[in-house]
């Protein structure tokens, strides 16, 4: 059986994955080290250790799949699908997957990061992407709080139409975590923190033609800390901050009738997928294909080889 490789170097995750010819995956993914009350990683060290990780994570993911053909390679090359957009961290990436594809002598297909998230999306949901004309989506994580027109037509065109004029919802999460004592990355221990809230604070949001602030909630989390407020409503304060400013940059874009994606670590949140499910049509990836994978890359190998 043939198999399609993917290979993706993020920020945070060394990942590679195959996708059969049945449509089913087999993932490896490796986090990069974060120190503990730090609130990332530097470039120079993530290019560093998605080095070291690579071949390990390529021999782990061989031996899951077994003996088959590979028949392409996908790599992310980029962070997004615009002028500029580029991280060393691809660079580790780009180094393995050129080297595979050159020994295997087999076609080598590039994308960005954020079209392997869109697609990841799609893999094992329950959705076929070629339902999908057209959709909005976010992609919400540790570098990115876009929203963006997609279109499907056998590969994405990407518009984007909102972004934050900031930090990101990932990093408020983080940097907001990491004050109340969480180590890094925080998203899950915060969610759990904030599960304990015994009382709303309306957050201050700001969103102007989809363009949004997040920065201020940061400072705001700081006042609530040294005022004395429970670490738990501080950490329903910031969810509940990524929720209303997310859904006023869908009011804002009057899109809100589209199909609506999700995907980025940030939104396999139990707490936000139930309140934009109540409001919206919505597309989430599953828990597993919400965080950095390569899975996503591989799927838009296969389909680049088929075309």
């Amino acid at each position: 059986m043939k198999a399609f490789l993917g290979i993706d170097t993020s920020n945070y995750t060394t990942s590679v994955a195959a996708v059969f010819e049945n449509g089913k995956t087999e993932s490896v993914k490796i986090p990069l080290k974060v120190k503990s009350g730090e609130k990332g990683v530097r470039q120079s060290d993530a290019l560093f250790m998605h080095t070291v990780n690579l071949p390990n994570a390529i021999r782990q993911l061989f031996q899951k799949i077994g003996d088959c053909e590979i028949a392409a390679v996908g790599v992310s090359t980029r962070p997004r699908n615009i002028e500029g957009s580029y991280m060393p961290c691809f660079l580790a990436g780009i180094s393995a997957a050129s080297a595979c594809a050159e020994s295997l002598k087999v076609p080598l297909f590039e994308f960005s990061h954020q079209e392997g998230h869109i697609m990841a999306a799609f893999c094992e949901s329950g959705h076929n992407v070629d339902e999908y004309d057209e959709f909005l989506a976010f992609h919400i994580s540790g570098g990115t709080n876009d929203m963006m027109r997609v279109v499907w037509n056998g590969k994405f065109e990407i518009t984007q139409i909102g972004w934050s004029k900031d930090i990101t919802s990932g990093q408020l999460i983080d940097r907001c975590g990491v004050m109340l004592g969480i180590d890094f990355p925080c998203g899950k221990q915060l969610e759990k923190l904030a599960s304990d809230s015994d009382k709303f604070i309306k957050p201050k949001i700001c969103v102007n033609n989809c363009e949004c602030n997040i920065s201020g909630a940061e400072n705001q989390c700081k006042k609530l800390f040294e005022s004395g407020e429970l670490p738990s409503n501080i950490a329903q304060y910031v969810l509940n901050f990524v929720y209303f400013t997310l859904d006023e940059m869908l009011t804002q874009s009057t899109l809100s009738h589209l199909p609506i994606l999700f995907v980025g670590g940030v939104m396999s949140n139990s707490f936000l997928r139930t309140k934009f499910s109540q409001k919206y049509n919505c597309i989430f990836a599953l828990p597993e294909y919400s965080c950095d994978n390569a899975c996503g890359i591989a799927e838009l190998s296969r389909r680049s080889f088929n075309v």
